[in-house]
């Protein structure tokens, strides 16, 4: 894998094989044709409400610890709303985004679904994670409401658990799981054993498993060693950093890697919490699939040496439509977007996308034209497969606490993972 350093780059090839820059090549240019048609950015405005406005209903954790990716992937879907209706709407119609507090709990989940479908809402975003996707979604499916799944990344939702009313904006966690095993095989090959700290749900306990096993196959001498599985909520971490950080080998800071499946608050708890054991200092590397730029700025000069996995980083991508993006949200929000912020925006042109295809706001035929209609991303331009996953590149990028740095960290590294490197 090509690593850019500080400077903004088009899609990083995972090999530099002709199939793969033909690829990249394909996607540049359809994202340029298409980013013409997005306008700039107006400054977000919060008087959305007029009558005839084509409401879409974003659930997502807006309060507690993990505020921060409600917050932010409705920063992104208001942004791309305010673009859309400063450009005529969709069908002549505004777009308004209703915002439910799903606290991160799939009971108040299924609560603001079913508020929404009362007052006749039947497009629904967000999710902060994949159990409360999972819990949704046979509701929703029940009341045919269509659940655009921005944040939750569960394979499951896709596969198993597949129904026609889901489709997801994020990578799969077998998508993220297989970047992060090619990465840790490619770039710390001097790593015998990897050690695990991740949240104990659905996704936490699939994620370690993909990554173990995706690994294995790449480097058969590689070891998986101990797992800490650590309850969602929790805030006070230290019993379960002990667990981790105990019983290591002398050598650990040269032979042990720590795959590490948190984010948001979840990931600075570990990090304020681990200090004390210098628990990070006792690992040769540490990839946070599912981390995101937002935890390195919480914590500044504290955060330690981490490579994320998700889906986007501004600078990774050069496109006409990501230039456009990262100005208009930092000119509103006086910050560059993250990851969450991108699955809002993504979201809000996915669907502008399908209800122009469609020429209707009727749940069928939305899902109908998402299944056909390409789809103009800050990422390029991309497309849904027949289980409702989309197509899209991982990101990687490393990002470091420096007390000497404007902002007390750096993210000196970064790579995109093409779509077809990261399929299975």
């Amino acid at each position: 894998m090509v690593l850019t350093t500080e400077r903004p780059v088009n899609i990083v090839p995972f090999s530099g094989t002709k199939e793969s820059s033909m690829i990249v090549r394909r996607m540049l240019v359809l994202s340029a044709l298409f980013a013409l048609a997005v306008p700039l950015a107006p400054s977000p405005s919060r008087a959305q409400g007029t009558a005839g406005a084509l409401k879409i209903g974003l659930i997502d954790t807006i309060s507690g610890a993990y505020a921060q990716v409600g917050t932010d992937t409705q920063h992104g879907a208001q942004l791309a709303i305010d673009e859309i209706n400063a450009a005529g709407g969709v069908g002549g119609r505004r777009l308004e985004l209703v915002v439910k507090d799903e606290q991160l709990n799939p009971t108040a989940t299924v609560q603001a679904l079913r508020e929404l479908q009362s007052a006749g809402v039947t497009i629904t975003m967000g999710y902060a994670s994949s159990a409360d996707c999972l819990a949704a979604l046979p509701v929703a499916a029940q009341n045919d409401m269509l659940v655009m799944g921005s944040n939750c990344i569960a394979t499951a939702l896709t596969t198993t658990k597949f129904d026609k009313h889901f489709f997801r904006v994020a990578p799969s966690d077998t998508m993220l799981t297989s970047a992060a095993a090619q990465f840790a095989h490619e770039h710390f090959p001097a790593i015998g054993t990897w050690d695990a700290y991740a949240p104990d749900y659905v996704t936490g306990h699939d994620d370690w498993t993909f990554f173990s096993e995706k690994l294995r196959r790449l480097s058969p001498g590689v070891q998986t060693g101990k797992a800490v599985f650590v309850p969602l909520a929790a805030q006070d971490v230290r019993s379960y950093v002990t667990a981790l950080s105990s019983d290591l080998p002398a050598d650990s800071a040269k032979s042990h890697g720590l795959y590490l499946a948190t984010f948001g608050g979840a990931t600075a708890a570990v990090v304020k919490q681990g200090k004390p054991e210098n628990l990070f200092g006792k690992f040769a590397a540490t990839i946070n699939v599912g981390g995101s730029e937002p935890t390195a700025a919480q914590l500044g000069a504290d955060f330690p040496d981490a490579w994320f996995v998700y889906d986007y980083y501004h600078r990774a991508y050069a496109t006409a439509m990501n230039r456009r993006f990262v100005a208009a949200y930092q000119k509103a929000y006086r910050d560059a977007p993250n990851s969450w912020s991108y699955e809002g925006y993504a979201t809000i042109y996915a669907l502008r996308s399908a209800i122009d295809r469609a020429k209707s706001v009727g749940v069928d035929q939305i899902i109908a034209a998402l299944e056909q209609a390409p789809i103009s991303t800050p990422k390029g331009v991309l497309h849904y497969r027949s289980d409702h996953e989309l197509a899209q590149p991982v990101t990687v990028f490393e990002c470091k606490g420096d007390a000497s740095a404007p902002k007390q960290y750096t993210c000196p590294h970064w790579a995109a993972i093409p779509a077809d490197k990261v399929a299975k």
